[in-house]
């Protein structure tokens, strides 16, 4: 052996198989990053989601509420079907976050929804709501009803973003937006359709 001090020795007489360790951890690493790479080459995500409602309900204070249906990446699609969306908080310090049929690298989405209602009662909340957003060659397809962002209090803000586009693609049908808010110093944004 001390002739090979590189060498792993395998097998007994005859058939003995010398390997150097360089080349075996090459060898391994390459297989490695093979399979790794195919896999991910070859891996697509569908999903399909169908439900008549999602409700989130909340009271108190510092408390998110996050949703998130029919996202795809990575040549993934999704088909949702969502009749209603509810969130409702009451108190300060509160979020709420609902992302809906966004797609990046090349993903596919499918979206239709009756409605999306968020409500808050407090101050220093926010309310954020993302539909159909598309980049990285996605494509999103998006149908909605009615979304609804009402809060009372001061310091809230309301974001409403549906069908932008960054290197993706977009088709938004949307029936009614509507933002309402009491109290002082609110702040509500509506970003439709931009590329």
């Amino acid at each position: 052996m001390a002739a090979y001090p590189n060498r792993i020795h395998r097998g007994t007489g005859k058939r003995a198989l010398w390997i150097r360790a360089p080349q075996l951890a090459t060898t391994l690493l390459l297989l490695a990053a093979t399979a790794f790479w195919s896999a991910a080459a070859c891996a697509q995500s569908d999903s399909r989601v169908t439900a008549s409602s999602i409700v989130q309900e909340q009271s108190g204070a510092m408390n998110q509420q996050q949703l998130d249906v029919g996202n795809a990446s990575g040549r993934g699609s999704t088909d949702v079907d969502i009749g209603s969306i509810v969130q409702t908080q009451s108190g300060s310090i509160n979020a709420q976050q609902a992302s809906l049929g966004n797609v990046s690298t090349n993903g596919h989405a499918a979206v239709t929804v009756g409605s999306l209602v968020q409500v808050q009662a407090g101050a220093f909340n926010n309310q954020s709501v993302r539909i159909g957003e598309a980049s990285g060659g996605g494509h999103s397809q998006v149908q909605v009803g009615r979304v609804v962002q009402t809060q009372s209090g001061a310091f809230n803000s309301e974001a409403i973003e549906i069908g932008n586009a960054s290197g993706g693609g977009t088709n938004v049908i949307v029936g009614d937006i509507y933002q309402s808010q009491h109290g002082l110093f609110g702040d509500n944004q509506v970003r439709i359709g931009n590329n």
